[in-house]
């Protein structure tokens, strides 16, 4: 392998007069690497670093610097300085430092990890639908993470996050912090049947924290996290699971299937602060029995609603008891935290990214 420095840019006499003549002064190095493989150290200062061909191992250490990682499957980790990380083509492992990186995988399924920063990540622009293809992970700071086009895997750790999906069916976990996650355009979910399995496009998870999970086109899974989230499906025949906290679900056009049985959301029966669900157009189905005083709207359609006694009807009059609600049975109150479950990556799973 060959290595390449900042420090091999500079005879030792040049680098003397350097020295004396511009003390001061702060050279940044222009690092370019050969078509092979290469070990790539920058500069203390702010570099341009080109790995060029090859799988390459790069080093930025600190400034602002600069890296295209080229082709090939490269491992680039970014140091003090707010960096920018290019991947180039090939399936590369590119790691944020201090401060506030951006990095963009680019061609090719990427592994993508911020640093202690506010870092822009982004996957890269190719990619299969329907396939998995960048892992990309949020660190410390406030993040902003955009999926690529193929199915990725993203998770925003600590700090107030933006996280979006990409063209594929994305699962996206928020961390630590007030979330903001959206689905992506995603692709059709593969028809296996009826029931929970593969059959949904993006896959979308609330976390510590007040969230806003938004679904996109297509047919999404979405569940809150441990505090009081506003949970949107949007277009498409979602399945949305409150959680607990007291949250907010909204369906939104299509035919839709609206959950709040968190077992562990619950008091006491009768408990008051119970979740709000919207069904919106399109023919929904609701299931609320789990003993808090919850809130349904079934909207415009057919709907079912499945409660228990302490459920509230918010149109209901004493003419017409079920509101917009097509069909209500009234039921036992009882939680099924098994069917709320959140889906959170296990700790194993987190460190393989």
């Amino acid at each position: 392998m060959n290595q390449i420095s900042g420090r091999s840019r500079f005879t030792f006499a040049l680098a003397a007069a350097l020295s004396c003549m511009f003390a001061a002064t702060a050279v940044a190095a222009t690092i370019v690497g050969t078509p092979g493989d290469d070990r790539l150290v920058g500069s203390p200062n702010a570099d341009s670093i080109n790995a060029l061909a090859g799988n390459d191992q790069v080093l930025a250490r600190a400034g602002d610097d600069v890296v295209d990682a080229g082709l090939g499957a490269d491992f680039v980790r970014g140091s003090a300085g707010n960096d920018t990380i290019l991947g180039g083509f090939g399936s590369d492992r590119l790691f944020g430092g201090a401060d506030n990186d951006l990095i963009d995988g680019q061609q090719g399924p990427d592994r993508i990890r911020g640093g202690l920063g506010d870092d822009d990540l982004r996957g890269g622009a190719e990619g299969t639908p329907g396939r998995r293809a960048d892992r990309i992970h949020g660190n410390a700071g406030n993040d902003s993470v955009l999926g690529g086009r193929g199915s990725d895997f993203i998770t925003g750790n600590a700090g107030n996050d933006v996280l979006r999906g990409g063209g594929g069916r994305d699962r996206v976990f928020a961390g630590k912090g007030d979330d903001e996650v959206t689905g992506g355009p995603g692709v059709a979910p593969a028809r296996r049947g009826r029931g929970r399995g593969r059959n949904f496009g993006d896959r979308l998870h609330g976390g510590q924290g007040n969230d806003t999970v938004n679904g996109n086109v297509g047919r999404d899974f979405i569940s809150g996290g441990f505090d009081n989230d506003v949970l949107t499906g949007n277009a498409g025949n979602d399945r949305v699971f409150a959680n607990q906290g007291v949250d907010q679900v909204i369906g939104g056009e299509g035919n839709d299937d609206l959950w709040a049985l968190s077992r562990k959301d619950v008091v006491a029966q009768g408990d008051a602060a119970g979740d709000s669900l919207s069904g919106g157009d399109g023919r929904d189905r609701f299931h609320t029995f789990d003993g808090e005083v919850d809130t349904v709207d079934c909207g415009a359609g057919e709907d079912r609603a499945i409660l228990d006694i302490y459920d509230v009807i918010a149109d209901a009059t004493r003419e017409n008891p079920n509101g917009s609600c097509e069909k209500v049975t009234r039921t036992v109150a009882e939680s099924d935290e098994e069917e709320n479950k959140t889906e959170s990556p296990d700790e194993d799973e987190l460190e393989k990214g």
